[in-house]
C-alpha cells in the first residue's frame, strides 16, 4: 500500500488466486491508516492465471509452435500427453501417431511439434491461440487496464510470470495502429521465488518489479 501511494497508482489489481487474500486482509484490518488510504485507489480483482497469460507471450513471428508446445509442457510441469497439450491449445484433434504416451519437454518437444505439423494441425492451433489472445485483450479492456495511467498488480508468493507475459503482449501488439495503449505497471509481491530475477529482466519497458527486502 505504501508503494502504491508513493508511485501515485491509479488502480490496484489483486491477482487471483492468492492476491485476493490481500484484498480481504485490507478490507478486514481495523487500521486507521488502511481505512484512510485503501479506498483512495480504484481497485479490482484480476482473474488472469499463467494458463491464460502464457499465450499472450507467444511470438507468432518465430518458431511459435515450438514455443506453444513448450508452454503446454510448462503448464503440465514438464510431462504431458498430446491429449493434454491439445486441450491446452483449445482444439479437439490430436496427432494420432503419438497415442497416449506421456512425453517429456526435455527430450520430446521437437517430436511433438513435428507430429502436429505432420497432422496439419498448426493452422487450427494458431487460430485457437489467437482467439485466446483476443479474449484476454477483451477481458483486460473490460477490467479497465488500458484506461488507467499507472496500475499496481498485487500478489503473494509469485514470480511475476503474468506481468512478464503482459509486457510481451504489449510489445508485440504495439505495432498495430489500433492497439490499446498500455499503462505503466508496477508488480508488488508479498513474497517471491527464484524466478524473480529472470522475469524482471524480461519485463521492460512497461512493467517494473518492486524491490525486495
Amino acid at each position: 500500500l505504501f508503494g502504491a501511494i508513493n508511485n501515485k497508482t491509479d488502480h490496484i489489481y489483486f491477482m487471483s488466486r492468492d492476491g485476493l487474500l490481500l484484498r480481504q486482509v485490507f478490507e478486514q484490518w481495523k487500521s486507521p491508516f488502511i481505512k484512510r488510504y485503501f479506498d483512495f485507489f480504484d481497485q479490482s480483482d484480476l482473474f488472469l492465471s499463467r494458463a491464460a497469460s502464457c499465450w499472450l507471450a507467444l511470438n507468432f513471428r518465430g518458431e511459435w509452435l515450438t514455443q506453444a508446445v513448450g508452454f503446454a509442457f510448462w503448464l503440465c510441469h514438464g510431462t504431458a500427453t498430446v491429449r493434454q497439450i491439445s486441450d491446452l491449445f483449445g482444439i479437439e484433434e490430436v496427432p494420432l501417431e503419438l497415442g497416449n504416451t506421456l512425453f517429456s519437454s526435455s527430450t520430446d518437444t521437437a517430436r511433438v511439434v513435428r507430429a502436429y505439423e505432420t497432422a496439419q494441425l498448426d493452422d487450427k492451433i494458431r487460430h485457437s491461440l489467437m482467439e485466446k489472445r483476443r479474449l484476454a485483450e477483451e477481458y483486460l479492456s473490460e477490467a479497465k487496464l488500458f484506461s488507467a495511467r499507472h496500475v499496481t498488480l498485487c500478489d503473494i508468493g509469485y514470480s511475476g510470470t503474468v506481468a512478464r507475459d503482459l509486457n510481451s503482449f504489449f510489445l508485440q501488439e504495439s505495432v498495430r495502429p489500433e492497439a490499446p495503449r498500455p499503462p505503466k505497471v508496477e508488480l508488488e509481491l508479498l513474497s517471491t521465488n527464484s524466478n524473480y530475477n529472470s522475469n524482471a529482466a524480461l519485463a521492460q519497458p512497461y512493467v517494473r518489479f518492486g524491490g525486495t527486502s
